[in-house]
């Protein structure tokens, strides 16, 4: 009984890393994309990162 709860955590937790990394890949190839038809794709694709740190990646984080 207790060896399965554990696999179910560990299962749960690399679960949620596949999600975590698959949402943030989606993000910089939406970022990439819009950021090529932009005029000012540096400094918009720091803004971009900076609002991502600031915002998108606590709710995404792992929790514990």
């Amino acid at each position: 009984m207790q060896s399965q709860t554990i696999d179910n955590i560990i299962s749960q937790r690399f679960v949620h890393c596949v999600v975590q990394v698959h949402l943030i890949r989606k993000f910089w190839f939406d970022v990439f994309w819009l950021q090529r038809h932009a005029k000012s794709a540096k400094s918009g694709l720091y803004d971009c990162l900076k609002q991502f740190l600031n915002g998108k990646y606590r709710i995404i984080g792992l929790k514990k």
